[in-house]
């Protein structure tokens, strides 16, 4: 997994097989969650501010010299228009209705597909959007890791996509497509970001 932990993370821990190594799983577990989303996500934030200023000191690095609100804007207009980006966020809104229709067919044997599909397709968007944003921003290592991960996760919905296929019959189409789609999305990161595709599952 390298040392870049949090940017390598799909944060499913119970199925990671880099739990035992990794600072993410360890806090995680170790402090646990209040069970208030929002209250957890606040402290996350204040916890990751906290550690940016402490590494900005750290390096002599002035913060308030860096947001430059225009080319932050003008990275945003060309991320959010760029390809893959805009074909990994279809991908996550049409599998999340998917999901909707598949639930009531969902067997005790298809479970674990339907999961796996429920918790990996929104990290193929979001992952692919971090890996594109850090590409544009130079961040290459950020965007490999992001890269793997958005990777990883397409591949395990592909996985679970045709299994639920199968098992779900009045869905096979649908799931067929989504299917394709996500390995688009995988041979479209193999090319764009560098590196990519040498951990491939």
């Amino acid at each position: 997994m390298g040392t870049a932990f949090y940017n390598a993370c799909d944060y499913w821990c119970d199925k990671c097989d880099h739990a035992a190594e990794c600072p993410v799983c360890e806090k995680t577990h170790k402090k646990g969650r209040s069970g208030d989303f929002i209250e957890d996500v606040k402290e996350s934030l204040h916890e990751a501010l906290t550690m940016l200023h402490d590494m900005a000191e750290e390096f002599h690095i002035d913060l308030a010299g860096i947001a430059d609100g225009d080319e932050e804007d003008r990275i945003s207009r060309v991320v959010d228009t760029d390809p893959l980006v805009i074909l990994s966020h279809d991908f996550a809104l049409k599998a999340h209705k998917s999901l909707g229709r598949m639930r009531p067919f969902v067997t005790k044997e298809m479970r674990e597909f339907f999961e796996d599909l429920e918790w990996y397709h929104s990290l193929v968007a979001v992952k692919t959007h971090r890996a594109v944003r850090s590409l544009y921003e130079g961040f290459t290592e950020d965007a490999v890791d992001s890269a793997e991960v958005a990777r990883k996760s397409a591949h395990k919905c592909i996985t679970a996509l045709t299994r639920l296929g199968e098992g779900c019959p009045g869905v096979k189409e649908e799931c067929s497509i989504l299917g394709r789609t996500a390995e688009r999305i995988r041979v479209e990161l193999d090319r764009v970001v560098p590196g990519g595709g040498e951990n491939r599952p």
